[in-house]
Parts: structure tokens; sequence; C-alpha cells
């Protein structure tokens, strides 16, 4: 058992772990910023949204208090 320990390739060990621990971090960036563009996508839309009803109530207003 303490010559295998002895004869372990730590090195190796080493960097196998740091290529799959910045693989996972680059995956969850990944991961975050498409959650982050989904964001900004609905954010948009709702004002989109929201702009144009504003735009058709201000219209109407315009024409009714126009009428009186």
């Amino acid at each position: 058992m303490t010559e295998n320990i002895k004869n372990a390739d730590y090195k190796k060990a080493k960097r196998k772990m740091k290529s799959k621990t910045l693989i996972f971090f680059h995956q969850l960036a990944d991961f975050i910023m498409l959650m982050f563009r989904f964001a900004l996508k609905i954010v948009g839309v709702v004002c989109v949204i929201s702009a144009s009803v504003a735009l058709m109530i201000i219209l109407v207003f315009m024409f009714s208090i126009g009428m009186h």
C-alpha cells in the first residue's frame, strides 16, 4: 500500500483534476449566460408589450379628449 502511494503520479492527477474543474466552471458559466440571455429576452418582450399598450392608451386619450 505504501509503495503505491510513493509511486503515485501526483502531477498527472493534479492536471486531470484541474482540467475537470476548468470544464465544470466553463459549463457553469455557459449555463449562467444562457439564463441571463433568456431573462433579458423576457424583459425585452415585456418592455415592448408595455410600451405598445401605453402608446394605445395615449392615442385613445388624445382622440377622446379631442372629441369633447
